[in-house]
């Protein structure tokens, strides 16, 4: 039994059959910033989103021109990707929704900035 699992691990395991071998590609991002507030004499912990998009406007493979102008074949973190497998997703540059931020949470912000 070990040797029949010795011979065909390595088989299944680089073979189609394997779902890592499948490509997976993105189809929907989100980026959201968020303020942290850690008042001093406390040890509360506040989050205030700032910023939020869901919106994609662009979703491709990522380009020969782009591939290049990154360096991703030469950072060492990057070089052993395969490019087919690397996207270009721009979004809006403005928020899904307005900023909705109450009075008190904008003076306490103001004073911590």
């Amino acid at each position: 039994m070990i040797i029949i699992l010795l011979i065909a691990g390595p088989l299944l395991l680089f073979s189609t059959f394997n779902p890592i071998s499948t490509p997976d590609p993105v189809i929907n991002a989100q980026i959201q910033f968020n303020i942290l507030l850690e008042p001093k004499a406390s040890s509360a912990r506040n989050t205030i989103n700032v910023f939020t998009n869901n919106y994609l406007t662009t979703i491709r493979q990522i380009s020969d021109t782009q591939y290049d102008l990154m360096k991703f074949a030469f950072d060492p973190r990057t070089k052993s990707f395969d490019k087919q497998l690397i996207q270009f997703i721009k979004m809006n540059n403005f928020p899904d929704t307005s900023w909705g931020v109450s009075q008190p949470n904008k003076a306490y912000l103001r004073e911590e900035f």
